[in-house]
């Protein structure tokens, strides 16, 4: 007797989206955790000019995916001793 194998949709998950290609911005807790830094340490950050750019929907502060992206992109170094680009 020969047992077929189950069909492929039945054990193979189906990819989710993750959060990053369902949004184009994130407020500051998605951010945070996108960027794993404390909440707080993004609003200093914000507050000193040396975190990624925001953007200023009233009240509401935003960031573009695009420039969280591009702000690590340009904090990459080689050796301790580098300084990160501003």
């Amino acid at each position: 007797m020969v047992v077929s194998p189950m069909p492929i949709r039945f054990w193979a998950r189906a990819p989710t989206r993750s959060l990053k290609t369902q949004k184009a911005v994130f407020d500051t807790p998605e951010t945070a955790s996108y960027l794993a830094v404390a909440e707080q340490t993004l609003r200093k950050m914000r507050v000193d000019g040396d975190g990624p750019p925001f953007v200023q929907m009233g009240r509401a502060v935003r960031y573009r995916i695009v420039d969280l992206d591009a702000w690590i992109a340009n904090r990459v170094v080689t050796s301790t001793s580098q300084k990160v680009a501003a």
